[in-house]
């Protein structure tokens, strides 16, 4: 349950003011403060991960649209407001859930500084639960906005909030100073492959991870929205409801390393983002997951407006002579990382895992946890691999990386939920490359 700072009631329409909600963009909400993470939940956040870039602890809340809140009219609509607060949050993000959702119905969150992230509507919501976006900070303000002579039921209850503890979204710290912003006037004619390139947020055994991913082409060129990523970053059939799929995520400017200030580092966008994904293929040795956004019945497309580039592949067996990687490293804005000596083909042990990788050593730039499910493309444009790990860092800049050979993961496994090439060459062209 959350502890309810202050309980305020008014007649409906009526607004309610008071100094304690000065800082929230609107001050007729009621104030409920989260539980505080124990010493040990903090710990295995910030402690190294498996799989991607952990920045959020699960935290149990009840908060219910019939008991709790305030409920008032504003011009057609009727309106049920409230606000959290969680100590020391970096960042804050929610499921919903027992929802009745009206038609016409749309939440909206917004923190103390105006960033917003919705509206949420009734297509946002996985199998009766919404997932939404995070916000940066310890408050969020909650308004669920109704037509006021709409038909239904409405009630939707606050089920689980999401505490950032480790920064994600370049609030309190920005990735390592020796990445490169995809900004920059010297990533241009990368800029496919930064279109390309996606962060993926989601929610596994009550923590909140990041890895990156790829919009991926398949020979029939018909736009059909894959996403390809890591099998290590461990998105699965069981969280893939959580799963949030961020286009356009990158920094204001080239180089901004400003640290704690909200305008420096926009945050992921709910309005490039789709939520929701289903598992289609995943393998090991290949260390390869393929997503489609939405389900199979209802797969959904990224907008024209985001600039979406659908990658080409190849999945033969000659090494890249040079290339380069577009990620997202600790889960923060769009980088870049480029080599121009040849891969080496080799196995690695990761974990408990030995893929089939390229091995590569970057000449400008590097990654980091997060940067999982990275795209390799090589000198021709053509994605090659996926990131599985490696040692290099801004503090160790000759440590090697390892992306996941895609000429393993075309027929890793003899059915389609283990390989690419059902999905990516459906009809069996034979093709071994195809273009974006």
């Amino acid at each position: 349950m959350l502890k309810h700072w202050i309980r305020v009631t008014a007649p409906r329409g009526a607004l309610l003011v008071g100094a304690l909600f000065a800082a929230l963009p609107v001050s007729a909400s009621p104030l409920y403060s989260l539980p505080v993470p124990s010493a040990e939940q903090i710990a295995a956040v910030k402690a190294p991960s498996t799989g991607g870039f952990r920045f959020a602890t699960e935290l149990a809340a009840t908060l219910d649209s019939a008991t709790d809140g305030v409920w008032f009219e504003r011009d057609e609509r009727r309106i049920w407001q409230a606000s959290v607060f969680a100590d020391n949050a970096v960042s804050l993000s929610f499921q919903f859930d027992q929802l009745e959702w009206p038609v016409g119905a749309e939440l909206l969150l917004t923190a103390p500084d105006g960033s917003q992230q919705g509206p949420y509507q009734a297509q946002d919501i996985r199998n009766g639960r919404l997932w939404t976006s995070m916000l940066l900070g310890e408050r969020v303000n909650f308004e669920w906005s109704l037509p006021r002579n709409g038909n239904g039921q409405a009630h939707l209850r606050l089920a689980k909030a999401y505490y950032g503890v480790s920064d994600a979204g370049g609030y309190r710290a920005k990735h390592g100073a020796c990445n490169i912003d995809t900004v920059c006037s010297g990533c241009n004619p990368y800029a496919d492959e930064i279109d390309s390139t996606v962060l993926l947020q989601y929610v596994q055994g009550g923590e909140q991870f990041s890895c990156s991913g790829f919009l991926v082409n398949n020979a029939r060129n018909d736009r059909t929205p894959y996403i390809l990523t890591a099998n290590h970053c461990q998105i699965t059939a069981a969280v893939q409801d959580s799963v949030q799929i961020y286009w356009r995520y990158e920094d204001s400017s080239c180089g901004n390393q400003g640290h704690g200030n909200f305008s420096n580092h926009p945050i992921p966008n709910v309005n490039f983002s789709i939520t929701g994904a289903q598992v289609l293929a995943t393998g090991r040795k290949g260390d390869f997951t393929l997503l489609l956004p939405g389900t199979r019945a209802n797969p959904k497309l990224p907008q024209t407006a985001w600039q979406p580039y659908w990658t080409g592949w190849d999945v033969g067996v000659v090494a890249p002579q040079s290339g380069l990687s577009v990620h997202h490293p600790s889960g923060n804005q769009k980088s870049i990382s480029l080599f121009n000596d040849p891969a080496v083909a080799t196995s690695t042990q990761i974990d408990d895992n030995r893929p089939e990788v390229w091995q590569v050593q970057w000449d400008q730039g590097t990654t980091e946890q997060g940067s999982s499910g990275s795209g390799l493309w090589n000198q021709d444009g053509r994605v090659v691999g996926v990131l599985s790990g490696g040692e290099a860092s801004c503090g160790n800049r000759n440590g090697a990386d390892f992306y996941a050979r895609l000429n393993v993961a075309w027929e890793e496994a003899p059915s389609c939920d283990g390989q690419l090439k059902c999905w990516l060459d459906p009809d069996s062209s034979g093709a071994t490359k195809h273009d974006g």
